[in-house]
């Protein structure tokens, strides 16, 4: 009756479970591991686990059993069980009468992680390539992390100098002006015009578009910039010549 019970509790268990004697004859075994292994529970229960697959002797779950069992010492470890192409975490526990095996299915977890690795990839291609300067800024301190290629040669400073930089530095002002472009970028988004000065001194317009990410499993600020100077300079320029135009037009008809 106790065997039965202990039976129908290992049934109970989301993991998959497996033990062992000393010699490595399976005495406990739930269905859910048998029939990962192809087999049912009563032709594995009594069979030597290597005897019965022989395939796993030089896997790192095989190796494991015999090293646990030597120097009784718990292992844990995450494989990929190739008949099955899912991914196992294994946890194996010693004691001087045998083994106690764990099996957890971890694969979601393994395609999860492939998954947030090809979006990174991806996102770091973006910003690399990306024609317009980009800044990856600390969230708190706007302290700049990581920069472009674009930014780079845009403003002039390397990427070990951008990396000793404020965001801040980069504003042509005074402290004031600096202060109140500090208020503006502690928002979770901005986008304006800032003064901007290169790292030769040169100044020029700069409209940014700053909103927070997670990055990494941090929360960062990533800004994109684009230099409007000229844009801006021909705005202005026209908006005079239309003034000269309206002059110009009120002249003659008073003449």
């Amino acid at each position: 009756e106790q065997t039965q019970e202990i039976r129908d509790t290992l049934e109970r268990l989301t993991d998959n479970f497996l033990a062992m004697d000393s010699s490595y004859n399976v005495t406990l075994i739930n269905n859910k591991t048998a029939s990962l292994m192809g087999e049912t529970g009563s032709k594995i229960i009594g069979k030597n686990l290597f005897e019965q697959f022989p395939d796993i002797t030089g896997t790192v779950f095989g190796r494991s059993i015999i090293k646990s069992k030597e120097e009784q010492e718990q292992i844990e470890f995450e494989e990929l069980y190739a008949p099955s192409g899912r991914w196992f975490r294994t946890r194996i526990f010693p004691s001087e009468n045998g083994l106690s095996v764990f099996f957890q299915d971890v694969t979601d977890k393994h395609l999860q992680d492939l998954l947030l690795v090809e979006s990174e990839i991806k996102y770091k291609q973006l910003f690399e390539n990306n024609p317009f300067p980009m800044w990856v800024l600390d969230n708190e301190s706007l302290n700049i992390r990581t920069v472009n290629k674009a930014a780079i040669k845009e403003y002039g400073y390397t990427a070990e100098e951008f990396s000793t930089h404020n965001f801040l530095d980069l504003t042509d002002g005074d402290n004031e002006l600096r202060s109140a472009y500090r208020k503006k970028f502690d928002a979770p988004y901005f986008t304006g015009v800032v003064n901007h000065k290169r790292k030769d001194g040169k100044p020029l317009k700069a409209e940014v578009f700053i909103y927070e990410i997670f990055i990494e499993g941090q929360e960062r600020k990533i800004v994109v910039g684009n230099d409007v100077t000229d844009l801006l300079t021909y705005q202005e320029d026209l908006k005079t010549s239309r003034d000269q135009l309206r002059q110009l037009s009120s002249h003659l008809e008073k003449i």
